[in-house]
């Protein structure tokens, strides 16, 4: 029994030191599970702030890059909207200086630049450079004192300059264009007939009465061509002008529809009056036009051709849009009928004055001056009546119906 007793002692401390070996090594397991797992969180919090870390740098560099990406957006904006303001600045204080840009080098220019004006348009840097150089070259030779008057100039948007200006000159040059001349003439003869005709002091737009003399002497007409128009430019992003747009401001058109076929003629003083006043402009406006033709261009084809278009876009100004009625190409050619006959009728008729009175023959004309003489000496030796009345005979009648129906 003792020997049992002491067996099942050692028995059971056997397995309680089993078990306290078990709870130990399990203890020192869980110690270092929890260790591990201590480990590995701090290292996954540790590569969790480094990923928030490195990511929050990330983002910072983004910022910094979007910051930096506006930032050079708004400096390049800046700096074009500068050079903008720049060059419209330039052509603004240098238009009545230099109107057709001859001071400016290729540089200043895109190449693609564009010009355009009421009756010519040029497109590319060597033309409109060569075009630009004729036109100040032709201004000078062809107009005696011809100026640019700036009226009013204003940047309506960035990169647009509106110009409104005023057109002066004296006259034609002798010599240089001969259609210039007989504008001259016409322009002379319509601004005294409003000047100095039945009109009194009211004139033309632009055009004074009188320019005063100096020492007393009498004040004179002041027959100067004035012209009114506004200039356009446009400059793009790169500081470049790109483009440059001419049109003159008419003054005297009639309003729309105010005319009909029916008042061909001026009936009272203020319609005459108009009408030498619209002629004046007119013809300012043909000279200034057929000044500035192209380079090469026929002076007599440029002339018809500046006079054509600038008619049909009168009639287009006074009767709206007329393409579905009459056709550009049909109005040019009533324009060209009625050029011919206007030159070929006074040929015609000087001509046949001239045929006439070298002709040998002539006295045998029944309506020649001889003729008639001749009928009235006949008439002188009819026979008279008891009255003292001629008698006419059957004969006579017969001569004078002839006559008549041109037989």
């Amino acid at each position: 029994t003792n020997a049992r007793v002491a067996r099942r002692a050692r028995a059971t401390r056997a397995t309680r030191t089993l078990a306290n070996a078990r709870v130990a090594r399990a203890m020192r397991g869980d110690d270092a599970r929890r260790r591990r797992v201590r480990r590995e969180s701090s290292a996954s919090g540790t590569a969790g702030e480094r990923d928030d870390r490195e990511g929050n740098a990330a983002s910072e560099r983004d910022r910094g890059g979007d910051r930096a990406s506006t930032s050079a957006r708004s400096s390049k904006e800046g700096s074009s909207l500068e050079r903008q303001i720049a060059v419209t600045q330039r052509l603004r204080e240098g238009f009545e200086r230099d109107p057709f840009l001859r001071e400016l080098g290729r540089e200043a220019f895109a190449a693609n630049v564009e010009y355009d004006n009421d009756v010519h348009a040029v497109r590319g840097l060597d033309e409109y450079r060569e075009l630009m150089e004729h036109f100040s070259d032709a201004t000078k030779s062809a107009l005696k004192g011809f100026k640019f008057v700036t009226r009013r100039a204003s940047s309506i948007e960035p990169g647009v300059l509106l110009i409104q200006w005023t057109a002066v000159w004296e006259g034609a040059r002798f010599g240089k264009k001969f259609s210039n001349l007989l504008l001259g003439s016409m322009h002379e003869g319509a601004v005294r007939r409003i000047v100095e005709g039945e009109y009194g002091e009211k004139v033309a737009p632009g055009y004074p009465a009188t320019a005063t003399v100096a020492d007393g002497k009498e004040p004179r007409t002041d027959l100067n061509f004035r012209l009114f128009g506004r200039t356009t430019y446009k400059v793009n992003r790169d500081g470049l002008i790109a483009s440059r747009l001419d049109r003159i401001d008419f003054r005297t058109d009639p309003e729309p529809g105010s005319q009909s076929g029916d008042d061909f003629f001026p009936e009272t003083p203020e319609e005459e009056e108009a009408e030498w006043e619209q002629l004046a402009e007119e013809t300012a406006v043909n000279m200034f036009y057929n000044t500035l033709s192209p380079p090469g261009k026929n002076e007599t084809s440029w002339f018809l051709d500046v006079l054509i278009e600038l008619e049909w876009q009168s009639f287009q100004r006074q009767m709206g849009d007329t393409t579905s009625v009459l056709s550009k190409q049909e109005y040019v050619s009533v324009i060209y009928a009625v050029l011919a006959s206007a030159i070929a009728a006074p040929i015609f008729i000087i001509v046949g004055l001239t045929a006439l009175l070298l002709s040998p023959d002539q006295a045998g004309d029944p309506d020649s001056l001889d003729a008639a003489m001749t009928m009235g000496s006949d008439l002188a030796k009819l026979d008279t009546g008891a009255n003292g009345s001629p008698v006419w005979g059957a004969d006579v009648f017969l001569d004078l119906y002839k006559g008549k129906i041109g037989a």
